[in-house]
């Protein structure tokens, strides 16, 4: 959730708005969480079985088999 609260002598907040449904990423949050430093992302760990992930191949010294 996200609520805007205005800086002021007064202590004023406003209605507060989900920030992001969990539920639809399949994100566990008995595992934890983390937020980065600069505060514009939060990390969740989440289950493979319950997301769409697109596979991806790593190639390791790949510069050996380049053409010369």
């Amino acid at each position: 959730m996200v609520v805007e609260a205005p800086l002021g002598a007064e202590v004023k907040s406003g209605t507060p708005k989900e920030l992001f449904a969990l539920n639809n990423i399949g994100a566990r949050l008995d595992a934890g969480f983390a937020v980065t430093r600069d505060g514009q992302r939060f990390l969740f760990v989440a289950s493979a079985e319950e997301t769409s992930v697109t596979p991806f191949t790593v190639v390791l010294n790949w510069m050996a088999e380049a053409p010369k």
